[in-house]
């Protein structure tokens, strides 16, 4: 899947809490208007969609769908989905490769940065990459 991103600036925090008034907005500097990106996994938070790209920090990062359009709406025939419950501050639904989606930890551990985390995220990345 690989998507273009049409504007830099959303809001900080998820459709559920701009309906409930917290409106900060956010202007993303690790993404550029204009560029594309190729998406390696999606999760439903809290009523809104981010995709995981690999953003011009050289960084595996969860970004708001609001901030991009779809160039190639295809996806990898091995992704994996995993629906993990309604919570409200929680992940409700996750797809990507198959430790994104299956893996709590890993996914977690993505989204701290965890050195052996990122290094299986890359790993990854190389084989949708070369798949494209």
């Amino acid at each position: 899947m690989k998507i273009k991103c049409k504007e830099v600036e959303g809001y900080q925090f998820s459709r559920k809490d701009v309906r409930e008034g917290i409106t900060n907005r956010v202007t993303h500097r690790a993404i550029t208007q204009e560029k594309s990106y190729i998406v390696y996994g999606m999760a439903i938070c809290q009523e809104g969609l981010d995709y995981l790209i690999y953003d011009d920090y050289e960084m595996p990062m969860w970004y708001s769908a609001d901030l991009f359009e779809i160039e190639d709406s295809s996806l990898p025939n091995y992704w994996h989905h995993s629906f993990w419950g309604y919570e409200e501050f929680g992940i409700t639904a996750v797809w990507g490769y198959p430790e994104l989606a299956n893996s709590q930890k890993h996914f977690d551990g993505l989204s701290e940065q965890n050195e052996e985390d990122v290094a299986l995220f890359k790993k990854r990345k190389k084989d949708i990459d070369e798949a494209i």
